[in-house]
């Protein structure tokens, strides 16, 4: 916990280096000669919110869990002598946000690539045309009896038809190639910091004090896919479990 801080802008002494911004000087409070002390919390929870805008149809409130707590406490040592303050805060929160991607529509799991050539379903306004594997070359246009942008069975890869398989199917978008699959995408972020301070009055002119202050965060993000990918593969030897 830090006492009130006193912020300087514009004409700040050159001892706080160059900023774009101002500086703002914060001081660690000390223990006095009475047992002081405070806790808190910040609550938040999913049943207290709203469906987010872009959920999409059929959408249910996403999972958003935050618990941000903490205390403080200050007592003396040594009467009127040495005196010790600390603070400790733990942040925690766990979300999930409806998020756009792109996966494979049903005839491009079938190798037929044909919609990209309407740049309405693509989003790029032109026709996007595909060449032979392994060529780049305008002269030699993937076309398969006829049909531009079309991969012939025989040219379809068996272990890259069963990884097109895996992917979910398109559910939002109304057809469009791009931003047709919307999933909730899960977050952690993990936040605990606490400070530490020791005063010693040594006689009425010299003090001493010595502070140290930790922080640590974690922060993890969902794979969506990943997680469509990785099911899949083991639904038939085990059920894969999700934190």
């Amino acid at each position: 916990m830090r006492s009130p801080s006193q912020p300087a802008d514009k004409q700040f002494s050159s001892e706080f280096g160059h900023s774009a911004g101002a500086v703002l000087q914060a001081n660690l409070k000390s223990g006095t000669n009475q047992i002081h002390g405070d806790l808190w919390e910040y609550f938040r929870n999913t049943n207290l919110d709203a469906i987010n805008w872009n959920a999409g149809l059929n959408a249910v409130v996403p999972p958003y869990h935050q618990n941000q707590f903490g205390a403080t406490l200050g007592f003396p040592i040594w009467k009127n002598k040495l005196f010790y303050f600390g603070d400790i805060e733990v942040n925690r929160i766990s979300i999930s946000n409806p998020t756009p991607m792109n996966v494979p529509s049903a005839l491009e799991r079938q190798g037929d690539f044909s919609e990209l050539l309407n740049g309405d379903l693509t989003g790029v306004g032109a026709p996007t045309k595909l060449y032979e594997p392994n060529t780049a070359d305008p002269n030699q246009p993937m076309v398969c009896n006829g049909r531009p942008n079309v991969l012939c069975a025989n040219q379809i890869n068996a272990v890259a038809q069963n990884i097109l398989n895996l992917y979910p199917a398109p559910q939002s978008n109304t057809g469009k190639l791009y931003n047709n699959y919307i999933a909730n995408v899960g977050n952690s972020d993990n936040t605990i910091q606490w400070d530490q301070r020791l005063d010693w009055n040594i006689n009425a002119k010299d003090q001493s004090y010595a502070r140290t202050a930790t922080c640590m965060r974690s922060r993890l993000t969902d794979c969506p896919l990943a997680r469509c990918l990785t099911a899949a593969v083991t639904a038939d030897s085990t059920t894969p479990t999700w934190p």
